[in-house]
């Protein structure tokens, strides 16, 4: 089969064949596309011209792709259905087994924070009572309490823990305005709709051309 009369595109060629074919067409096209411009019916015209030329190209391009890759990507599907699923439930498991031991952890540390709180106060009032007395503070250091190790190692591998502050939402209309970012799929259904005046949103007009190309 000859070359496509249209794009120049040899369809017997093999990938790399194809995308140098296709660089040396698109560095044709990227200096034409770069020195158009429209000021009058004649510009419009070859814009025109040179839209359709790059939409029959790029179609063109995309057939080729479309039929190298779906193949693979078909092979792809198969197996991703085949061991995705596994890896899913295992992962789930994971999560679970994780929050579990982790609430574990969490008290542990909590309660720990709490008696050296404790441990603390109990100090505090001591050294209180011995300032008062004419007396030093306590030189020992409050003994800490004892944790879960953060690292916990076995033939198989390891567990690390860090505690960490985490946000949740509960009540999105109490959330300050700093912590919201605006919705760009809502404006563009509102302007959609008509609205043409929203506080902060500049909403102008633009043309967009549909190009289909056909050979």
């Amino acid at each position: 089969m000859s070359k496509d009369p249209f794009t120049g595109i040899d369809p017997k060629a093999s990938p790399d064949e194809l995308a140098l074919q296709n660089n040396r067409a698109i560095t044709t096209f990227g200096k034409q596309a770069a020195e158009i411009s429209v000021d009058s019916e004649d510009d419009k015209l070859r814009a025109e011209k040179l839209l359709l030329d790059l939409k029959t190209q790029a179609d063109a391009i995309e057939e080729f792709r479309v039929f190298f890759t779906k193949p693979l990507n078909d092979q792809l599907k198969k197996i991703n259905a085949l061991f995705q699923p596994q890896i899913k439930a295992l992962l789930t498991m994971i999560q679970g087994v994780k929050a579990v031991r982790g609430a574990y952890v969490l008290k542990i540390e909590q309660a720990a924070r709490k008696e050296e709180e404790r441990l603390a106060k109990i100090r505090a009032a001591a050294d209180a009572k011995r300032e008062a007395a004419g007396k030093e503070a306590i030189a020992e250091p409050i003994k800490s309490v004892e944790r879960v190790e953060s690292t916990a190692r076995t033939e198989a591998g390891r567990n690390t823990d860090r505690i960490v502050w985490k946000g949740e939402v509960t009540d999105g209309q109490l959330v300050p305005r700093e912590y919201c970012v605006p919705s760009a799929a809502l404006i563009k259904n509102a302007v959609d709709q008509g609205i043409r005046q929203i506080p902060g949103v500049r909403i102008f007009e633009e043309v967009e051309t549909r190009t289909t190309a056909r050979f």
